[in-house]
């Protein structure tokens, strides 16, 4: 049976504190990030070769020092062995973005309302949305809330503070995740738990879990990776710890599901979730009022930001979100393994075999995995039956947290086994002359295999998701370009208006007009949303809305526009309270006397996005109820106020 509450056995009377001194055994933890930002210092400016040759040798360094680490005898060796793997993600992803100062993706795509939730804490710390102006937030800001604070301090703005933050947030999983596993592990298989969680993960190489990878949806969020990296060994935690009723261990985990809430509120509904498994099937030594408490914890702690988000929503009679309706073609609907060629895929399998056919009584450190890999595998049961009415749990995100656990069980599988297999090792170890030596080996090569396809990933340009290309090539708001960026790319942004010239118009039109601060502005330039703190009329996909930013009104109210005359157009912004009160549109390449509104709505009848536009005469605003301006292509019209 497991220690309990599952520690290693150490010898009486010594403990790893007194051997080599807790300040030593922070010295690893202090020194690897300093060690990665040091080496992002010294080393030469980026370009593709480069960054290919400098993370070969960090894989080709990392692998066997990792190996030898975790063979040694000493906590110093496993510490080091944990912050060397806390360090491997910000170390990747610092060489990939060299020569950027983007984040993953820049400003495309889901990336893009992260710059603008973080632009937006920079310009005002209260818990409010991205886009719509007055309207409470709804998607989970501690992450980005950090972000703007962090720029409001340093006066660097948001869209490059963002990328430093991140970098740290996947040094931090690393260091949460490895402790939390403490908690329950000696210093060892902490290290091995959180080596085998991280670099056993896919790679676009090895694709086991089918498009979900290390990047894509681990770094690529990185507030998400810090909850998904430590759920398994937080509910490890919960459910190996003795005791029917412990008022401090529901508090600690109250604290930890709201701190989660805050970082990414579908995990740490997961763990929520997860953690009702736990008693339920734990009915004889554990106290629903302990979880009633970790519950009512939870609740204060979100309060601040969601108690407000709820009291307008049911005031507003409850509008529903699209959010959670949001599908991956094969991957939302219980696309769970991909056969490919991976070691790391056989510990997840054989993970799965151990939580299906161990006896969590015997071994305890089980129980916590497999209640949460239960919660996981029931929401994909969910997620099927809901889809059928265009409904969702999101699954494909949580196939992160599936790969993690069943990592972690396969790690867990292999301790439990290591005892029964050591006498036929020893005899093994007649043949071998130095056995540990091929310890380190094996180790090393499994090592090397799994970090070799990640940093694959890290560093080419052209992979599926494009994350590390889009970066390099998308130009700064100042119209200057990364000095990564292709050629190709600074002759296809020959013609760009600098985001930085339209804010500037769109501020003096504004002032011309009377208005002061530039009301909502009616755009589709992304980047000008997500680099500013201008306030967006309308969400540029309806999947990122508000529920309380009346995506579907506004929609309406824009479509109505058309085919206005402009007395009508001007009538009709100044009757609507919430009305845009800065056009920024750019002129249609086809028609250049246009203007032209663009989104995305989304219907999850079909899992796809619609898109939809309005269109305006540039004529309508040579009436002298708008102040203009042109930038490049852009039209900029400011409705003049009344007053």
């Amino acid at each position: 049976m497991d220690q309990v509450p599952g520690r290693d056995p150490r010898p009486a009377g010594t403990s790893e504190g007194a051997r080599h001194g807790r300040r030593l055994l922070l010295l690893p933890w202090l020194g690897a990030p300093v060690a990665v930002l040091a080496a992002w210092l010294v080393l030469p400016p980026g370009s593709d070769l480069r960054s290919q040759y400098q993370i070969s040798v960090l894989v080709l360094a990392a692998a066997p020092l990792l190996a030898w680490l975790l063979t040694r005898g000493s906590a110093l060796a496993h510490h080091s062995a944990g912050a060397l793997v806390a360090a491997l993600l910000p170390a990747m992803t610092l060489i990939s973005l060299q020569g950027t100062d983007w984040y993953f993706s820049a400003v495309q795509g889901d990336q893009a309302f992260r710059y603008e939730y973080a632009t937006r804490f920079a310009d005002d710390l209260s818990l409010s949305d991205y886009t719509y102006a007055d309207v409470p937030a709804f998607y989970s800001p501690g992450f980005f809330w950090v972000v703007g604070l962090v720029s409001k301090v340093t006066g660097i703005e948001a869209w490059r503070t963002y990328t430093w933050v991140a970098v740290a947030t996947l040094y931090l999983a690393g260091v949460v995740a490895y402790f939390l596993w403490r908690r329950t592990c000696g210093t060892r298989l902490s290290a091995a738990l959180l080596a085998v969680t991280v670099i056993g993960l896919p790679s676009a190489d090895q694709a086991w879990m089918w498009s979900q990878t290390l990047l894509f949806s681990g770094a690529y969020e990185p507030y998400a990776w810090l909850v998904a990296l430590s759920a398994p060994a937080l509910l490890t935690w919960y459910a190996s710890s003795p005791g029917r009723l412990d008022v401090r261990r529901g508090v600690l985990l109250g604290v930890a599901i709201g701190v989660a809430a805050w970082l990414y509120v579908l995990y740490a509904l997961v763990i929520a979730l997860a953690a009702v498994v736990v008693v339920l099937l734990q009915r004889r030594e554990r106290a629903p009022l302990e979880l009633a408490l970790s519950g009512l914890t939870a609740i204060v702690l979100v309060s601040p930001w969601l108690g407000p988000f709820l009291v307008e929503w049911l005031d507003a009679g409850m509008p529903t979100s699209d959010a959670l309706t949001f599908i991956e073609p094969d991957g939302s609907y219980g696309t769970l393994v991909t056969a490919v060629a991976s070691p790391w895929l056989l510990v997840a399998l054989g993970g799965a075999v151990t939580l299906m056919t161990a006896d969590p009584e015997v071994h305890r450190r089980l129980r916590g995995v497999r209640a949460l890999a239960a919660t996981v595998l029931g929401l994909g049961l969910a997620q099927a039956v809901l889809g059928q009415a265009g409904q969702g749990v999101l699954f494909h995100r949580l196939l992160l947290v599936l790969g993690i656990t069943l990592l972690a069980a396969g790690t867990f599988a292999a301790w439990i086994l290591y005892p029964r297999l050591r006498p036929r090792l020893a005899a093994a170890g007649a043949v071998l002359r130095r056995p540990q030596r091929v310890a380190v080996a094996v180790l090393a090569v499994l090592l090397v295999v799994g970090l070799g396809g990640h940093a694959r990933e890290w560093t080419l340009r052209e992979t599926e998701a494009e994350l590390r290309r889009l970066a390099q090539d998308t130009p700064y708001p100042d119209g200057s370009f990364p000095r990564t960026a292709s050629a190709e790319t600074r002759e296809k942004y020959g013609d760009f208006t600098p985001t930085a010239d339209l804010d500037a118009a769109i501020r003096e039109a504004a002032a011309a007009a009377g208005q002061g601060e530039p009301g909502p502005v009616l755009t589709d330039n992304v980047a000008l949303l997500a680099t500013t703190p201008l306030h967006g009329y309308q969400q540029w996909w309806g999947l990122y809305a508000n529920p309380l930013g009346e995506y579907p009104v506004r929609r309406a109210f824009l479509e109505g526009l058309e085919d206005l005359p402009a007395a009508d157009l001007v009538q009709r912004l100044r009757e609507d309270p919430d009305a845009p009160a800065v056009l920024a549109l750019q002129r249609d390449p086809d028609e250049p006397d246009t203007v032209v509104f663009r989104s995305m709505d989304w219907d999850p009848s079909q899992g796809g996005s619609l898109h939809w536009s309005v269109r305006l005469p540039v004529a309508l605003f040579d009436d002298p109820a708008f102040e203009t301006a042109t930038v490049g292509t852009w039209v900029v019209a400011a409705l003049r106020t009344t007053d």
